[in-house]
């Protein structure tokens, strides 16, 4: 008899997404590392695509394979090497006639992998949000951003009147819109001078990757639209699409209204805070341009309207 195993890492594509091609690849080497110490030298092992590896075994029963499998699972579960816990699904079949095709054999060790993908898969996608949710929890500048467009939208949230879903999604938005710039290494994120052209592209690319990170989660899965637009600019001219006035979501427009206001009299390396006032006369000069100019209106008038009490956070 010979047996076929095929290995499939689990969301490889959501990882690089999330954490980078260099904690993608390390999951690949890991993974390969872990399939060899579970065989026998005899045993055949290759990688077949991006995420995928196969395993000929020689002269092993159906039941034999089976137990490498076992053994791969729980090696995977004591594998610490990564940020993310490796998760890979497993599907195995064997030819012990003569006559049986490799190729059917192959089919039904794809559709064994599968069926295990489909118990596993939401695991890993569970671990990869916490994973995130650390990341965000664990940068204190991340944190101090977060934490006052949070408060900026829970008050303009509010005054705007919004609906309670609506908050809820605003307040999710508020916490997870920068979820894209997690690969990016903190010296790009936090350089004092300006980016080369290179890593300006990739932090333009935060709110797609951003994007494709929420859809594939199901926590985040409803702001997945909005976090790609978040820097789209009411004239057309933001990114990653152009879309301008009311073809941008209006959540999207809210939160880059907010996230420049904080962005201007926050802490920055590469330049001075602005005052309140400053940042609310840049606001409202921008108004129709780069922000909505209903909601720039309605966010000076806020500040006016809480002066009394020191103004906005």
């Amino acid at each position: 008899p010979i047996s076929l195993v095929v290995a499939d890492l689990d969301n490889l594509k959501l990882i690089n997404d999330a954490f980078g091609h260099l904690e993608g690849d390390k999951l690949l080497t890991e993974a390969g590392t872990i399939l060899r110490s579970c065989c026998r030298q005899e045993d055949i092992i290759a990688r077949i695509g991006g995420d995928e590896f196969i395993m000929l075994l020689p002269q092993t029963t159906l039941l034999e394979a089976r137990s490498v499998c076992d053994r791969v699972r729980r090696a995977c579960e004591r594998s610490q090497g990564g940020m993310i816990p490796l998760s890979m699904a497993l599907g195995v079949a064997a030819k012990e006639e003569v006559t049986q095709d490799l190729m059917q054999v192959r089919k039904k060790a794809d559709d064994d992998m599968y069926l295990d993908k489909l118990t596993r898969s939401e695991r890993s996608r569970s671990a990869i949000y916490s994973r995130i949710v650390e990341f965000l929890d664990s940068d204190p500048r991340m944190k101090t951003h977060i934490s006052r467009v949070r408060g900026l939208a829970h008050l303009f949230g509010k005054h705007l009147a919004l609906r309670q879903d609506e908050m809820e999604k605003l307040a999710l938005l508020a916490r997870f819109h920068d979820v894209g710039l997690m690969p990016i290494p903190a010296e790009v994120l936090y350089k004092k001078g300006p980016l080369d052209p290179g890593e300006w592209e990739d932090v333009r690319r935060h709110p797609e990757r951003g994007y494709r990170l929420a859809r594939n989660l199901a926590p985040l899965s409803s702001i997945a639209e909005e976090i790609l637009c978040h820097h789209e600019k009411y004239d057309g001219s933001g990114y990653p699409r152009g879309l301008s006035g009311e073809d941008i979501p209006r959540l999207s427009r809210v939160i880059h209204l907010l996230c420049a206001y904080e962005a201007m009299t926050g802490w920055r390396s590469y330049r001075p805070s602005l005052s309140s006032e400053e940042a609310l006369e840049e606001i409202a000069s921008q108004a129709g341009k780069q922000f909505d100019p209903r909601l720039a209106g309605v966010f000076v008038q806020l500040h006016r309207t809480l002066e009394v009490g020191n103004g906005l956070p």
